[in-house]
């Protein structure tokens, strides 16, 4: 498993599919699903709740089934289970 800082939530989300939540240092943040590291990026998946993100980019994608590519160095705090 990738580096995750320390986080047992960051670990925990990419064994066990669920709702999770994190809040990245430029103040957005959004629930997500489940994540894979690699390297120094994180991918999360089935991606929900986007808050502080540009209104044309939520207007387009009001949510990220795909994903969405975050540096790690950029995530300020995870949550486990938003539900």
């Amino acid at each position: 498993m990738a580096n995750t800082g320390g986080s047992s939530v960051f670990a925990k989300a990419q064994e066990d599919p669920f709702r999770y939540a994190c809040r990245l240092r430029t103040g957005e943040s959004f629930s997500f699903e489940y994540a894979v590291i690699t390297g120094e990026w994180a991918h999360f998946t089935q991606c929900r709740d986007m808050t502080g993100f540009p209104e044309p980019m939520l207007q387009t994608n009001p949510k990220l089934d795909r994903g969405l590519d975050v540096r790690v160095s950029e995530i300020i705090w995870m949550l486990d289970s938003t539900s």
